[in-house]
């Protein structure tokens, strides 16, 4: 018993050093929300650096508490003027306009049949070809229909911290621009409402899903500091005697990303962490994917802690 309350101890410890509550710092909040990655901290320290939103005017600086708010405060994609998102409280990203939680029924599209989806793909099957090939578009669409809903492109010279307990929950951020940062947010990782079936994933075949917490997709000059991802509380199915995958990664670094500092963070109960590279077809990525994992706490995962194609990774605590 006094080994498994000083292993609780020790956990909390842990996790108190890497979520900081930064705005109570001495620096003050404006101080905080613009400050900079310093020199030598990591690869995302090379060429011009990662300023994120530092040199955002005060009209572009945004306190943000639902979906909405987070959308429109990063506005057009193609805008990189800089702006700094400070995250209040607990974000819902399966919600709607009205700030209602979506359901999987809400996601679905007209057609789509889970039970005729099982029974079409189950092995040895005698369904007809045509229903499969029409219940594996219909999952296809209801899937993007939670991407739209989802899935947020951050553009170039943003921040986004956290200030008051914050937590992104069920986004997938996609990072394909230059310099940004993100810190002192806790990620509940994305739920995916309808993974998908492949007989030829493994000797008897898995389950797949989309989504991660953070997708860097070819974006540069990215530092990620003092966040914590981990999963929901949802329960997991089973059939086809394998795990209904609801969730995919944590952080993806793929499709030539580079120059990235990843700094106090934590990870934990997940099954697929970090991945970097994501095939080995994709050669373009010979000579990027340059990354830094430092002080980086990893806990009751299963798999890619990280995992590296093609990249140069510096890794150390």
């Amino acid at each position: 018993m006094k080994k498994k309350i000083l292993l609780i101890a020790c956990i909390g410890a842990l996790a108190a050093i890497f979520l900081l509550p930064f705005v109570q710092s001495s620096m003050g909040k404006t101080d905080f929300i613009r400050e900079v990655l310093a020199k030598n901290d990591g690869f995302a320290t090379e060429g011009s650096g990662t300023t994120g939103g530092a040199a955002a005017v005060e009209d572009n600086i945004f306190r943000v508490t639902n979906r909405q708010e987070f959308i429109a405060a990063l506005g057009n994609r193609k805008n990189t003027a800089p702006r700094i998102l400070m995250i209040c409280g607990t974000i819902d990203f399966d919600t709607d306009a009205d700030g209602k939680h979506l359901t999987k029924e809400d996601y679905m599209a007209e057609g789509y049949d889970f039970q005729q989806y099982l029974d079409a793909h189950a092995p040895h099957s005698t369904a007809p070809k045509s229903l499969k090939e029409e219940q594996e578009e219909k999952r296809k669409q209801s899937q993007k229909n939670q991407a739209k809903n989802i899935m947020v492109h951050v553009p170039a010279n943003t921040s986004i911290i956290g200030i008051e307990d914050a937590k992104l929950k069920g986004v997938d951020l996609v990072l394909d621009a230059d310099n940004i940062i993100i810190r002192n947010i806790m990620f509940e990782s994305p739920y995916d409402d309808f993974p998908s079936w492949d007989p030829n994933d493994g000797p008897e075949g898995n389950w797949n899903s989309q989504y991660d917490s953070i997708t860097i997709r070819g974006g540069t000059h990215i530092w990620i500091d003092h966040c914590h991802f981990e999963d929901g509380t949802q329960p997991t199915e089973t059939y086809f005697h394998r795990e209904y995958e609801h969730r995919d990664g944590l952080v993806d670094i793929t499709n030539q990303a580079d120059d990235i500092t990843m700094s106090y963070n934590v990870f934990e109960r997940h099954n697929k962490a970090i991945l970097i590279g994501n095939s080995d077809a994709k050669t373009a990525d010979d000579g990027k994917l340059n990354v830094t994992l430092h002080h980086n706490y990893f806990h009751n995962l299963v798999q890619r802690a990280p995992r590296v194609r093609f990249g140069k990774v510096h890794v150390y605590n």
